[in-house]
């Protein structure tokens, strides 16, 4: 009996002893840590980044992007300096502001960027080309304002003619819209729908511009040293277009729009169908950069020539 007791004794010891040494010790899991590190500002040129998410399009092809949410341009451009981004999903304008300030970073792709311009409700204003002496609110210095001078430019009008009140916040905007406040406003998706929704007029359509406003654009170190996940990105987000452009809008985009962070809003019956990933033609850039000079936004030597296409070229050889 003795000896059974001494038995299970040593028995008992030895399990502790193994516990502390961690054989039977729950190992907290261990932080995964991604490929790339993109900041973003909430937009719809992000539906198709994080569709590929949800439909397991960047497992399929083992890249892990982590996408982080951005709350101010400053918060943005502190990030990126400090090396804590791979790359930003924003304006053209933004790159061209980051590069001339010493943060160069070099647009890759060009995003969707669909903006619209709207009117009120009641708007007597039942084309773009009927702007003279009115308000177009847009938030300054950012994609949206350069069109709206491209807009104003095409009626044949001067920026002395419209007036264009400076509303950064998408909701406040959409809101003095709906109550009359400015006479239209420039919006992309969600808030162009919703907006629609309560009645706005769609007035045009800047696709018929078919120019590249907004980017994916990353750093010259992501670029020489990550350039196999930035193409694995790539090959996601086109076939996240695909799926995009072949299902219906309601069966993906309502979790897709709350990962974002899109105000809980009803999903859109359509949306204007996506691009695959597309080369930045320089004239688009040149452009962007020359309103930006007249602002002087960017200093007038500023070279415009940022655009890595060392990516896209490699990915169309392949294809």
């Amino acid at each position: 009996m003795r000896l059974k007791a001494t038995a299970l004794l040593c028995f008992c010891l030895g399990l502790v002893s193994l516990a502390s040494c961690g054989l039977f010790r729950k190992e907290k899991p261990v932080a995964v840590k991604p490929d790339l590190v993109i900041g973003y500002f909430p937009s719809s040129d992000m539906l198709p980044f994080y569709l590929a998410l949800q439909q397991g399009y960047f497992d399929s092809l083992q890249v892990r992007p982590f996408f982080l949410r951005m709350e101010s341009k400053l918060q943005c451009d502190t990030l990126y300096r400090k090396g804590r981004l791979d790359g930003c999903i924003f304006d053209l304008t933004d790159a061209l502001r980051m590069s001339a300030q010493g943060n160069r970073i070099h647009p890759v792709m060009g995003n969707e960027g669909c903006f619209y311009l709207l009117g009120t409700p009641d708007s007597t204003i039942l084309t773009h080309t009927a702007l003279k002496d009115r308000t177009i609110a847009v938030a300054s210095y950012t994609a949206a304002d350069y069109l709206a001078d491209r807009l104003i430019r095409s009626a044949g009008l001067t920026n002395d003619e419209v007036s264009k009140p400076a509303i950064g916040d998408d909701v406040t905007r959409m809101e003095m819209l709906l109550n009359g406040q400015v006479d239209a406003g420039i919006f992309r998706e969600p808030y162009s729908t919703q907006a629609v929704r309560r009645k706005a007029l769609k007035l045009y359509s800047f696709r018929e511009l078919d120019e590249i406003t907004t980017v994916t654009a990353f750093s010259q170190q992501a670029l020489n040293k990550k350039a196999e996940s930035i193409r694995k990105l790539i090959r996601a987000y086109d076939r996240a277009v695909d799926y995009m452009n072949s299902h219906p809008v309601r069966s993906w985009y309502r979790s897709v729009a709350d990962s974002i962070g899109f105000p809980h809003w009803k999903a859109p019956i359509r949306i204007a169908p996506f691009h695959r990933a597309r080369p930045i033609p320089q004239a688009h850039v040149d452009s962007a950069a020359q309103w930006m000079k007249r602002y002087e936004l960017i200093p007038a030597e500023f070279s415009a020539d940022i655009v890595d296409r060392t990516v896209l070229n490699s990915l169309r050889k392949k294809n």
